[in-house]
């Protein structure tokens, strides 16, 4: 993605951010809540004549999560997107260090106090490129390059103020690859030459939102989801943890832990000859960061 571009989507991010924090308030007399928070990340290493070795790095990630969400008395809906971008200088290389935009968005019909009838819809792709290997040429992703939908129908259960179920025996899938020319979109279980692949299956996500203790908020969310049609037995996990450690109003600590399978993904690996094989694998990832964080 273009610099110009990259500029243009924090714009207007930060627009959105700015926007609702004019208002973020609960108007209780149409049951509409919004908010979110705002996080600017900092990371820095400096070595000089050490002799343990080292290379100077800084990172700087900016991340936001924003909801918008309705309860009626016989309905809710609720929205959230979350935002991350984040960029790392290793010595005189930049490479991406964090990267992803996901909206989530449900809408619920009571059945019962703690049950209803639902529909949710779930999307997820990346802001910048990505590289199979640092300072190399070899473009894996880029913005809807690829991008994954999920339209799902089913029951929506809230346990508890903090642990939300939702379960869908009817969810469609959309996996999307956008610029095929530069990347492969049989990394992502598209035919060759395709753009798009659909899957039909069942679904199911959990949530845990809650303060574990004083300043330490803990945010989970697991995600699994079964093809019918085609090796159900091999099902897609997605599992994202954020950890909040808050110093004080505006210092926060977080750490991020998510682990991804998905079957149909491929991941490109270098043995020690330097011959590169596509396989398939878990997916891990974790972040630690320290920096301003703003509630509003």
């Amino acid at each position: 993605m273009q610099i110009s571009k990259i500029k243009g989507l924090f714009l207007l991010a930060l627009l959105f951010l700015a926007a609702i924090s004019a208002g973020a308030q609960t108007d209780t007399a149409r049951g509409w809540e919004r908010g979110g928070n705002a996080q600017v990340m900092i990371s820095q290493a400096a070595y000089s004549n050490w002799v343990a070795g080292g290379q100077n790095t800084v990172a700087v990630t900016f991340a936001a999560r924003l909801f918008l969400n309705y309860k009626g008395e016989k309905s809710k809906w609720v929205n959230e997107l979350n935002l991350a971008y984040g960029k790392i200088k290793v010595g005189s290389e930049v490479r991406k260090s964090d990267d992803e935009i996901i909206f989530n968005t449900l809408y619920s019909k009571r059945l019962s106090e703690k049950t209803g009838l639902a529909a949710n819809g779930n999307f997820r792709t990346q802001f910048d490129r990505g590289f199979e290997l640092p300072g190399d040429s070899i473009l894996i992703s880029n913005f809807m390059s690829p991008a994954f939908t999920l339209f799902s129908l089913g029951i929506d259960h809230n346990a508890s103020d903090f642990f939300h179920l939702f379960v869908s025996p009817l969810t469609m899938k959309w996996t999307h690859v956008g610029n095929i020319e530069k990347i492969n979109p049989e990394s992502y279980g598209l035919s060759p030459g395709s753009k798009n692949r659909y899957e039909t299956g069942a679904y199911l996500r959990l949530n845990f939102d809650k303060d574990l203790f004083e300043n330490v908020h803990l945010s989970s969310t697991l995600e699994l989801f079964s093809n019918y049609l085609d090796r159900p037995q091999n099902i897609d996990v997605n599992s994202l943890n954020k950890l909040n450690l808050r110093v004080n109003k505006y210092i926060t600590t977080v750490l991020t832990f998510q682990l991804i399978y998905d079957y149909d993904v491929l991941i490109s690996k270098t043995d020690e000859q330097g011959n590169r094989t596509q396989t398939r694998g878990v997916q891990l990832r974790e972040v630690w960061n320290i920096g301003l964080s703003y509630d509003f």
